[in-house]
């Protein structure tokens, strides 16, 4: 392997990229051996005047609004700095579940501000890869050498926290849940991992490259695959045996797979739709004696966790409580009934009808922005801020100009005309007043901390951030005359 790795982690003002944003992301970068190279970088965002950061996500982080605002960038110098680093060739970015969560906050981020979305993933030699993947493979089939415990909620299963990991082995420097210190307790793991289990490490660091993936999956030979993923039941920890059975009916970096682990009963004559609600239901909610369809669809650009069955031990199988025998007697079944199941499967995964976000800062997935567009980017980019009102940028796409006129007014209000600060008060008055398309109304963000007051009173530290949650609403209150 050649190139580096950047280790990542962000904190953020609630759960959904649509509607929230970062509080502070911080970053190292090290070599493909681990070795610590730049230095490492931590900055706040400063939180933009239409929306509420979460009061839960503060007690977690112990930012507050009030710092950020005093010591952050901006968000669109913010994302310049991130998405600088993460672009860089040869770069293969990470962190402790980057691909389900912190990515995506990237993502929108990089889009509201006018940088592609996607390129700095894949273009230049670049990749992603997470470290919570590597782990859960690691306790899975080469747990030696790394110090685990058991979860308070379920004591027959493995907490994968990493505030857990780090305490336990050695690996915290400063408090949980604050980004740079979280960054180095997964760049620590990384070495721990790579240190006690090198084969190991280098194989799933292959996995990065979806071509190498797509190599594993033989559709024609339906060939037979370990897939270890958050998915699959602690008892096995996280380990199924799957079958790729079809392509996916719209996204090309998706394949189909089917269980071989699980019994299969009649799944070839299933209903089809029912079939398809069943497996969108969770499962504590499904009727009683029903089951989950053995199901999943597996990205190949997200670093999967897919190992060939010729490179498992007899231990691997013990380990994970996973039954040969059944196996091979689904593989019979499935080669027989192989296209009614591909086609079960392609029912199942086939999209709804796509509906289009009402608002552009949740858009993203509404297409691909045009090249043309993209290469306005460049031209807003090196454009001064106090002259970008004057510029008049011609856009293709439908989404571009109310989210131009959000990114000059997010992070240089003061350079909006008097017809633009008008808008501003009105957009605002949307998003804080009404609660529209941000996850907190100004009555819904009071009666969340008040409910939060009653949870903590004999915390004065955490009564204290909730303090400075009611400040910052009572100012951005006042700004609308409310």
């Amino acid at each position: 392997m050649s190139g580096s790795f950047l280790f990542y982690d962000l904190e953020t003002w609630g759960l959904d990229p649509r509607k929230t944003r970062i509080a502070q992301f911080a970053a190292i970068r090290t070599t493909v051996d681990l070795e610590e190279i730049d230095t490492p970088v931590s900055l706040y965002v400063r939180p933009a005047a239409d929306f509420l950061p979460c009061p839960e996500s503060a007690l977690i982080t112990g930012i507050t609004p009030q710092l950020a605002d005093a010591e952050g960038l901006v968000e669109a110098e913010a994302f310049d700095r991130i998405h600088a680093l993460m672009a860089e060739p040869d770069t293969c970015t990470l962190g402790y579940n980057t691909l389900k969560f912190d990515d995506a906050f990237v993502r929108f981020g990089l889009y509201r501000n006018f940088h592609d979305a996607y390129e700095r993933e894949y273009r230049d030699g670049n990749s992603r890869w997470d470290m919570f993947n590597v782990i859960r493979a690691v306790h899975a089939l080469r747990p030696e050498g790394i110090q685990w415990r058991a979860r308070e909620d379920v004591p027959e299963a493995t907490s994968f926290r990493l505030e857990h990991l780090a305490e336990d082995n050695g690996l915290r420097h400063g408090m949980a849940h604050e980004a740079l210190s979280d960054v180095r307790a997964t760049v620590g793991l990384a070495r721990l991992v790579k240190t006690h289990q090198p084969k190991f490490w280098h194989y799933l660091a292959r996995l990065r490259d979806k071509r190498h993936v797509q190599q594993l999956i033989n559709l024609t030979e339906l060939t037979p695959l370990m897939h270890i993923a958050g998915q699959y039941s602690p008892a096995n920890r996280n380990a199924a045996i799957v079958v790729p059975i079809s392509e996916h009916p719209v996204n090309r970096n998706q394949m189909l797979f089917v269980r071989v682990d699980v019994p299969l009963d009649d799944l070839a004559s299933a209903d089809p739709d029912l079939t398809k609600t069943h497996y969108f239901t969770r499962r504590d909610a499904l009727p009683e004696g029903v089951s989950r369809p053995p199901f999943t669809d597996i990205r190949v650009n997200e670093s999967p966790t897919l190992i060939p069955l010729s490179d498992l031990r007899d231990a691997d199988f013990e380990r994970t409580a996973i039954d040969k025998t059944v196996v091979e007697r689904n593989l019979a079944y499935l080669r027989k009934h192989r296209n009614a199941l591909a086609s079960l499967a392609r029912h199942v995964f086939a999209p709804s009808k796509a509906s289009s976000q009402n608002d552009v800062d949740a858009a993203l997935f509404d297409g691909f922005i045009a090249p043309a567009d993209k290469a306005l980017f460049r031209q807003i980019h090196a454009c001064p801020p106090d002259a970008l009102g004057a510029e008049g940028f011609r856009f293709q796409d439908a989404r571009m100009p109310e989210l131009f006129f959000r990114y000059r007014a997010r992070n240089w209000p003061e350079f909006l005309s008097f017809e633009e600060q008008a808008c501003w008060q009105g957009h605002l008055a949307a998003c804080l007043n009404n609660g529209i398309n941000a996850q907190y109304s100004l009555q819904a963000h009071a009666e969340k901390v008040e409910q939060l007051r009653v949870l903590n009173a004999d915390n004065p530290h955490e009564l204290g951030i909730l303090d400075a949650m009611d400040a910052w609403r009572h100012a951005l209150a006042q700004s609308l005359g409310s």
